[in-house]
């Protein structure tokens, strides 16, 4: 058998060279021709196949990209749940169980029981050795200028419908005594007492930790008294209206 030759003058078997001819003339028909014109694989009309069925190529590659398409969103950038992909949880996703480490909300209350909420708010109660309550800051400023307390006199009126407690005061009286703060009327109830006081010596008092005294009643007043003597108090009473 005779041997031709290649371009670069390399020996070439014949019956290879026809059959590697044949085959690459196959290949450019497949493709386009030998011509190198383009070859349609389907029509243009195809419909899209975006189901599991029988389609020409040019019909499913075009239900792939069908499909691609209707599942972007319009547009780029924060939208509605309406208008973006369902990344993590699906429309109908089942219950999840989730542990958030946080009960239930609960509106807070005095004589709560030990809380089952989160710090945050466990924070603004104070325990009194049975119960906690919420923590109580003074809302209102009484002055109090030389007001005759040698018998019982009224320190302050609330308004109307409204508990008075008394938090905290800075006071002084102008002869010695001990000052009676009280519920209403004589006897009717100790809001603060303080110890026996020196003549225009400021004297400052929390009452209860801070958390105050309470009046028993709505609209109940409060007095004060002096313990002896004809004496004036001065000075300044922190208290709340409820």
């Amino acid at each position: 058998m005779s041997m031709g030759t290649d371009n670069d003058g390399a020996q070439v078997d014949p019956a290879q060279k026809a059959s590697g001819i044949s085959l690459l003339k196959g290949i450019l028909t497949l493709l386009g021709g030998a011509s190198g014109a383009t070859t349609v694989w389907g029509t243009t009309a195809d419909a899209a196949v975006v189901t599991d069925t029988t389609g020409t190529i040019s019909g499913k590659l075009r239900g792939l990209v069908k499909w691609a398409f209707e599942r972007m969103p319009a547009a780029l950038g924060q939208t509605t749940m309406a208008a973006s992909l369902p990344v993590t949880i699906a429309s109908n996703q089942s219950a999840l169980s989730v542990d958030s480490e946080l009960p239930a909300a609960a509106a807070l209350a005095d004589a709560t029981a030990n809380p089952t909420i989160p710090s945050v708010g466990a924070d603004l109660l104070v325990f009194n050795g049975t119960t906690w309550d919420r923590l109580r800051v003074p809302s209102r400023q009484v002055d109090l200028n030389a007001v005759a307390i040698t018998t019982i006199a009224t320190l302050y009126t609330p308004a109307a419908g409204k508990k008075i407690r008394l938090i905290s005061g800075s006071i002084s009286v102008s002869a010695a005594c001990s000052v009676l703060f009280e519920d209403n009327s004589a006897g009717n109830g100790t809001a603060f007492r303080t110890p026996q006081l020196l003549a225009n010596t400021p004297y400052n008092f929390l009452v209860t930790g801070g958390q105050g005294y309470r009046l028993a009643l709505a609209d109940s007043l409060l007095k004060g008294t002096a313990s002896t003597g004809t004496v004036t108090i001065t000075g300044t009473l922190q208290i709340a209206e409820e």
